[in-house]
């Protein structure tokens, strides 16, 4: 089994990677957008563009990647305090609980995008064959990036319900 040192340091490194995983997938959603020109009966309308916030999909995937950043950024300080202060218990049963349910709401968030995703794509392709797919590709990846930060908080979770064990086993001798 590893040391309480070891699994608070590759804890904060995935908490670092989650952190910037999920930013990353913000600015990705927040600077992707898609030029569209409708065409009904014959005639072209009016050009307009497509933004992540059109589709309620992207929206929950911002807003989840939004929340995690904060989180992770936020448990990467509490991390690093109580490993200054030499402090091995810290609030463990908090980081358990806590990242259990972080690492659901995280997968819960990246599925929307995958699924508005292939509507979109699905939708474009029955109209026009030949449409880019870049704006699709950029959803794909910051739903994947989503993806990484649920497993990068599933191993967190597994670590923390090791400490977890560590405590309850100190606290009965």
């Amino acid at each position: 089994m590893l040391s309480f040192k070891i699994t608070r340091v590759i804890s904060l490194i995935l908490r670092i990677l989650s952190a910037i995983a999920l930013f990353t997938s913000m600015v990705i959603l927040g600077i992707n957008n898609l030029e569209l020109i409708p065409y009904k009966n014959g005639k072209l309308g009016k050009p307009y563009t497509s933004h992540f916030y059109d589709e309620v999909g992207f929206r929950y995937v911002f807003a989840t990647a939004f929340i995690g950043t904060a989180y992770s950024i936020g448990q990467g300080v509490c991390t690093i305090i109580h490993m200054a202060k030499g402090n091995q218990v810290g609030h463990v049963t908090f980081d358990f609980y806590a990242e259990e349910v972080m690492s659901n709401f995280l997968a819960s968030g990246a599925v929307p995008g995958f699924i508005t995703a292939a509507q979109y794509l699905k939708m474009w392709d029955e109209i026009n064959s030949g449409i880019d797919h870049r704006f699709i590709n950029m959803t794909y990846i910051a739903s994947g990036l989503v993806i990484f930060a649920f497993l990068s908080s599933f191993v967190i979770s597994v670590f923390s319900s090791y400490a977890l064990g560590r405590n309850d086993d100190d606290e009965l001798l």
